[in-house]
């Protein structure tokens, strides 16, 4: 192959004409390969993974944005494929960028509540959501709402609700994990009909991330061609048994380690970052918690997968001879290309902007759960103490309050020999009060030992 990427004459000449049988480099594909494309794939997947985290509920319209600029890309490389105006070198970017996106879809999806939680914890989960949105301080107001979301209409609305929304998301991923499957079959099953046929001997492509030409491949590495496919179609395969394995059993009653800190910790005032990365940090799943944990596992290397299939399309497109255009943003392609990959933006800003209220809801919520354990406690007190203050007053401890409701043949002046060593530790306080003794004093006796023969 001679490398002349930037000869606007031999471009028209390559182009023009199928005399020629030098490849001098390979033609741009601005509407398939673009640097418009390829950011798109990119920040698409990212933008799927940050919405799970900060907006669940905007999830399923970004994950239809991702289906949607995966089919454009796979019916427009069919299309590029028939008419034969498709290279070797895009033809398997284009298998990348549909396992990217397919990656990031299926990673994500078993962490959405739509998805995991059964009804009644998805009802739970709405009615909490719905009274965060209002304001609950006045009683009258909270009443009404509690008896809205506690009444059966509403609680087969909100079921219903989650059974849609699961197969609108079901069917967003299955989507898109057959469009990667049909073009994966495009390319095990057809080995001609690309075009620049005099490039593709030469054509450098990166499988398992290491450097092989067709040439190569077609010589003495042949297995690695089917190899490779299978293992791209293996993992979107492998990530959808996943997600239907698990998605009933995430929905356990086991707490988490994100229940438990939150149980634990008081209100937060640290900034949004820090409080970002705290959620983030107790979110992991327990020991306990296998599912949880295996899930984590999964998502951990579909991370991994994702980053180096990104390395390895950049790596490759440097590897191969193009000429210049890919690089340069323009074009009905490529614009809408990014525009649709930045459509969830806007739900990703919501969140964001919304973020700082959710903590500050939190920090009301845990304020007002604290000062009801507190009116609980002091009234357990008042209680404690007026019981008290009667038993003082008729000259009675509280040995002698517990023996007379415990049986008639009870008797609580002698220990028997079983618990004479025990008493010989421990002795017993007398049942009659000291005259001199003060009612702080008197109610100490509480917190000994009581024994009942």
């Amino acid at each position: 192959m001679i490398c002349l990427q930037n000869s606007t004459t031999l471009v028209g000449v390559n182009c023009c004409t199928s005399l020629s049988s030098t490849c001098t480099a390979i033609d741009a594909n601005t509407d398939l390969a673009g640097i418009g494309v390829r950011v798109a794939f990119y920040i698409q997947s990212a933008v799927n993974a940050l919405l799970v985290i900060l907006s669940p509920r905007e999830s399923m319209a970004s994950a239809w944005a991702s289906t949607i600029l995966t089919a454009a890309l796979v019916i427009g490389a069919i299309v590029s494929k028939i008419q034969q105006n498709l290279s070797l070198h895009h033809a398997t970017l284009i298998l990348n960028f549909a396992t990217i996106s397919c990656l990031s879809s299926l990673a994500v999806a078993p962490l959405l509540p739509v998805w995991r939680l059964r009804p009644d914890e998805y009802f739970i989960q709405e009615v909490r959501h719905a009274a965060s949105m209002h304001d609950i301080s006045d009683e009258e107001d909270g009443e009404e709402l509690f008896l809205h979301i506690q009444s059966n209409r509403q609680k087969k609305r909100i079921k219903a609700d989650q059974q849609r929304k699961r197969t609108i998301l079901a069917l967003a991923i299955l989507t898109q994990v057959v469009l990667q499957w049909a073009w994966g079959f495009v390319l095990f099953v057809s080995w001609d009909g690309y075009s620049q046929p005099e490039c593709n001997g030469d054509t450098v492509v990166l499988l398992f991330w290491a450097h092989f030409t067709a040439k190569e491949i077609n010589n003495n590495f042949f297995w690695v061609w089917p190899l490779w496919l299978l293992f791209s179609l293996g993992i979107t395969l492998l990530l959808t048994i996943v997600l239907a394995v698990t998605s009933p059993d995430l929905a356990q009653d086991i707490p988490s380690r994100s229940s438990i800190s939150t149980q634990a910790s008081g209100p937060s005032q640290h900034p949004i970052v820090r409080q970002l990365i705290h959620d983030l940090w107790v979110s992991i799943p327990t020991r306990t918690n296998r599912v949880g944990q295996f899930v984590l596992g999964i998502n951990i290397v579909s991370l991994a997968l994702w980053i180096l299939f990104i390395f390895a399309s950049e790596e490759q497109r440097r590897d191969n001879c193009l000429y210049s255009g890919e690089n340069n943003f323009g074009g009905f392609g490529q614009i809408t290309a990014t525009l649709l990959a930045l459509a969830p933006f806007w739900s990703l800003t919501i969140a964001v902007y919304r973020y700082p209220s959710l903590l500050r809801r939190r920090v009301k919520k845990f304020k007002m759960m604290q000062r009801e354990e507190d009116e609980d406690e002091a009234r357990s007190i008042l209680s404690t103490t007026e019981e008290a203050h009667e038993l003082y007053h008729r000259g009675e401890s509280p040995e002698s309050d517990i023996c007379k409701q415990a049986l008639p043949s009870t008797s609580c002046a002698v220990p028997d020999a079983i618990h004479q060593r025990h008493n010989m530790l421990y002795p017993l306080t007398t049942q009659i009060p000291n005259p001199d003794m003060g009612l702080h004093e008197w109610m100490e006796m509480n917190q000994l030992p009581r024994y009942i023969q």
